[in-house]
């Protein structure tokens, strides 16, 4: 019996995962690319017709597709900027020793873990403009003279929306960072105090560069996952007030299992989907650049 080397065996291990891995995504993508050049409707047997660009077409001249597009932007680069600046000062604080911080820890990490069900439940309620705790405090504070419906107004809902999202979500931004920050070498600080650097210093020629590694690959996961956030969206405001927060996969969800029109709610994800690709060579290109400098 032939013996199967290091490097067979392992390929060989990695089969099944490949393959489910196909099966739960090489397989849906592929599929939404199909759907996205024929015409089918999520009713119909028939086998649907090619269509070629007709769908795409569409999308281009529905200002509908526009606005959920610029909202979808909006979204995704106000949460990551929020998530940015609230992750890195927060996962610094946790970095250093104090009575308390195994607790602190956990406790920052409670939104990301709380089911997105019951974070909408608990977000509609402080966001109630009869009996929500945001306008009593607010009020109280003197920032607003009347109670404002933060995600039944279409000047605030976006607003509105976009906390939820940077409150959900930003304990990923302390986990990775805080992560990065446990493993950069005490000998650098060391060395850089002995020098004289001060803490400012410190932190601008040292912790800086060291987490930007992973700064890079978290604000491109963050857009990434932020620009397709579905479901907190959809369990406040359904996209409304007046499709005042329809972001393109609310778009697609609406247009396919809503209005029934399969084939354009899948162009929708097609075109997420190169959009999505584009900015990332985009973002690559311009993080190599700036390692090259």
């Amino acid at each position: 019996m032939t013996r199967l080397t290091d490097r067979t065996f392992g390929v060989t291990l990695l089969v099944p995962a490949v393959l489910l891995v196909a099966l739960l995504f090489a397989y849906p993508i592929g599929y939404s690319i199909y759907m996205g050049f024929h015409n089918k409707d999520i009713f119909s047997t028939k086998t649907a017709p090619y269509v070629g660009m007709e769908n795409f077409r569409n999308l281009m001249n529905d200002e509908t597709f526009w606005n959920a597009f610029k909202n979808g932007l909006i979204y995704a680069f106000a949460t990551v900027l929020f998530h940015i600046c609230i992750g890195i000062p927060i996962a610094l604080l946790l970095n250093i020793p104090f009575v308390g911080r195994s607790l602190a820890r956990g406790l920052v990490m409670l939104p990301y873990v709380v089911p997105a069900i019951g974070a909408a439940l608990i977000w509609k309620w402080l966001y109630n403009d009869m009996l929500g705790l945001v306008n009593y405090l607010l009020i109280l504070v003197g920032l607003i003279s009347k109670p404002i419906a933060w995600i039944g107004d279409r000047k605030w809902a976006m607003v509105g929306v976009t906390v939820v999202g940077a409150w959900k979500f930003f304990p990923f931004v302390v986990l990775c960072v805080l992560a990065r920050l446990q493993t950069i070498p005490r000998e650098l600080y060391d060395a850089a105090r002995v020098d004289g650097a001060s803490a400012f210093n410190r932190f601008k020629d040292i912790t800086i560069p060291q987490l930007r590694e992973i700064l890079f690959v978290v604000i491109l996961l963050r857009f990434v996952w932020m620009f397709n956030e579905f479901e907190m969206i959809w369990l406040l405001t359904k996209g409304g007030p007046m499709e005042t927060t329809t972001t393109l996969p609310v778009l697609a969800y609406m247009l396919s299992f809503v209005n029934f029109d399969l084939s354009l709610g899948m162009a929708v994800t097609v075109f997420m989907l190169v959009f999505l690709l584009i900015m990332y060579l985009i973002y690559s290109k311009i993080y190599r650049a700036e390692g090259d400098i």
